[in-house]
């Protein structure tokens, strides 16, 4: 074990200890170290204006290091451990500015500045992302990478046109500018599992689930564990929370794991969102759809799937995709492991089938089967960057016109995600046609007890459960019947 954060920040070492480890990555960088350059406005992760690229240790692309834009106000300098970091001051190459930089000063994408270092840091992780793949960046593409970024008087017209010259450019990939390459004694702290103490407060990094298991076992309901912070640093920003034990995943290299496993897919605790969708592209399209809109890229890039699982909430967009595909957690203790299937894991508003010494493993998710149909909604105000009001997910087998081993859940109408085996029955063994649908649509008022908050009144609930279930049966079945004509 060692005391120290090791991090790089625009090609420099830097080396925190003691209470300082707890300051967000926005702090750090402008009150430390006077980089004013990331603005920070919400500390939510909600605007993007505190955008930096960051290159994490074992979150790699084909071994290679990968920068992703992230939200530098709610990761904490604790997490930075092993990673490379690069602000809007490390962009320019000496005196001469980067190319996407000149494509914002030529476009006017820029105004009155406050949100134009948190765009260029965006838009330079959607070209590196493009690059690593060998591909060439679309327009489409940058301006998905600017979903989780708020411009207040520019205007977007002048950041698109902004874009378009970026496309022009040629540049160096920052992979070939800031490395990762730490010296023999670097490399050996970096090897090490990691405690760090503050002011009556701790922060853990273990590098094995063997320390991660004996950690909790010891301070057990004390434990707060971190993954991606996209929940828990937003609770420290706004509430003042202050867990006295944090610990840290994200020296497990295990915890990185994805890959199939028999008839399942594997998502180890540590996986991105981002790099969930990408993997599921070309294999569940239907949830890699939903996790286009499921955040910003800048929140994706840290969150992590099982994060989602283990926050408990129910509106979490994933949950209804993950209980109606039959997917399992694997739960590990000092013990072992255990499979718990996923809609048996919640028994209550953020009551879990979780041992307080116990963490998430991963989760398995089934691949689909030949004539299974898979549907999911996530309903919001915004499509993009926002909460859900409503979620629902759909799967069955459907043959010769006829659904069966249906499961469908809602989130957003109870204070669980979970599934309606009322209407699931009802539809057993009946026609793919949105009238079948609509008849049943009368068991969810038994079924669904939806309460009214600042994202919609109960009956707007009601209405919209309904609704979906009608929409994903006459969706499915124009899909259907398309295939069949084709």
């Amino acid at each position: 074990m060692h005391d120290a954060i090791i991090c790089r920040i625009n090609g420099t070492t830097h080396r925190i200890r003691g209470e300082k480890a707890f300051l967000t990555l926005s702090k750090y960088l402008r009150e430390e170290k006077r980089l004013v350059g990331t603005k920070v406005v919400c500390e939510e992760g909600d605007c993007g204006a505190c955008t930096v690229l960051m290159a994490a240790p074992f979150d790699l692309y084909q071994g290679q290091l990968q920068y992703r834009a992230v939200n530098s106000c709610i990761v904490t300098m604790a997490q930075m451990h092993g990673h490379v970091i690069v602000t809007i001051e490390g962009l320019k190459n000496n005196d001469q500015l980067h190319p996407i930089q000149e494509a914002y000063e030529k476009g006017q994408g820029t105004q009155c500045g406050f949100c134009t270092p948190g765009f260029i840091c965006a838009t330079t992780a959607a070209f590196e992302r493009q690059n690593l793949k060998g591909e060439k960046a679309t327009l489409k593409q940058l301006k998905n990478g600017l979903t989780g970024n708020l411009c207040r008087c520019t205007g977007y017209a002048p950041i698109f046109d902004s874009l378009n010259l970026a496309l022009a450019e040629e540049y160096t990939p920052l992979i070939k500018r800031y490395k990762a390459d730490w010296d023999e004694d670097e490399q050996s702290l970096l090897q090490k599992g990691l405690t760090i103490a503050g002011e009556n407060r701790f922060f853990f990094r273990p590098t094995s689930w063997e320390d991660a298991i004996e950690y909790k076992k010891k301070y057990s309901s004390d434990v707060k564990i971190m993954s991606g912070a996209t929940d828990l640093g937003v609770l420290q920003n706004k509430r003042g929370d202050r867990p006295i034990h944090l610990m840290d995943l994200s020296g497990v290299k295990e915890a990185y794991e994805i890959g199939t496993r028999g008839e399942d897919f594997f998502i180890g605790a540590r996986v991105n969102l981002q790099a969930t969708e990408d993997f599921l592209e070309d294999k569940i399209s239907e949830f890699s759809r939903l996790l286009r809109i499921f955040a910003s890229p800048q929140i994706k890039h840290r969150g992590t799937l099982v994060g989602n699982i283990a926050n408990g909430s129910p509106i979490g967009d994933s949950l209804p995709f993950l209980i109606v595909s039959g997917a399992k957690l694997i739960i590990l203790s000092g013990s072992g492991e255990r499979i718990v299937p996923m809609d048996k894991f919640y028994h209550g508003y953020k009551k879990m089938d979780l041992g307080p010494e116990e963490l998430i493993k991963g989760v398995l998710i089934p691949q689909l089967k030949d004539n299974e149909l898979l549907k999911l909604y996530k309903v919001s105000v915004r499509k993009d960057m926002d909460i859900s009001a409503v979620t629902f997910g759909l799967k069955g087998h459907y043959h010769k016109g006829v659904m069966t081993n249906i499961r469908l859940a809602y989130g957003g109408v109870g204070p669980i995600v979970h599934r309606v085996s009322e209407v699931e029955k009802d539809l057993e063994g009946k026609k793919l046609d949105k009238e079948v649908a609509a008849n049943s649509t009368s068991l969810l008022e038994q079924a669904i007890f939806p309460i009214s908050d600042v994202r919609g009144s109960k009956e707007y609930r009601m209405a919209l459960a309904k609704n979906l279930l009608i929409k994903s049966y006459y969706e499915l079945g124009q899909e259907v019947s398309t295939e069949s004509q084709a």
